[in-house]
Order: structure tokens, then C-alpha cells, then sequence
């Protein structure tokens, strides 16, 4: 809601709040949202590794295949891809959710 102005005032900061949080809690939209930000500097410094890593999380948890994430990557080098990689295989949500 934040993010467009749904319903409220559009506000980058408070929409970058809500969905970390639900990023935080293994939802995959939210990651995939927050991946965005990341990529584009929208609410937070531009960072395409952050970008990668949360675009990365839900195809990763949810077994679909590759990696999210395809413009961010074309930013990294091949070492920071594989600590990111790597990052995403370790990574555990907060409190996992029931669904993606």
C-alpha cells in the first residue's frame, strides 16, 4: 500500500518497513519486492548484492529452479554471485510462513 499510494499516502520509508519485515518472515513476495528496492534505490541505497540475495530467496526455498535476481547479477562479479549463493542456501526466515 505504502509503495503506490493504495489507500495512503505514499511513503518509501514505511513501505520498505512492512515489506523487510515480511521479507524477514520467509514471505517470497516480500522478498521479491524488497530484492526491487535494492536494485533500484527506491527507500534504501542502491545495492544490487542485497538485490540478488532477496530476489534469489524465493525461487530458492521454493525449489521452481535457478535464481531471481537476472539484472542485479549482471552487476556482480562471480565471486560476490557465489557468497551470495551461498548466503541464500543458509538463509532461515525469522518465522517461516505457510505459503509463497
Amino acid at each position: 500500500m505504502y509503495s503506490n499510494g493504495n489507500g495512503v499516502k505514499k511513503n518509501d520509508a514505511e513501505a520498505l518497513r512492512w515489506i523487510r519485515r515480511a521479507a524477514d518472515h520467509g514471505f517470497g513476495n516480500a522478498q521479491n519486492e524488497l530484492g526491487v528496492l535494492y536494485e533500484h534505490g527506491r527507500g534504501v541505497q542502491q545495492d544490487y548484492a542485497e538485490a540478488y540475495f532477496w530476489e534469489s530467496l524465493k525461487p530458492a526455498m521454493s525449489n521452481s529452479g535457478g535464481y531471481g535476481g537476472v539484472e542485479a547479477v549482471k552487476h556482480l562479479t562471480a565471486e560476490q554471485k557465489a557468497a551470495i549463493e551461498k548466503r541464500v542456501k543458509e538463509w532461515k526466515p525469522i518465522r517461516p510462513c505457510s505459503r509463497y
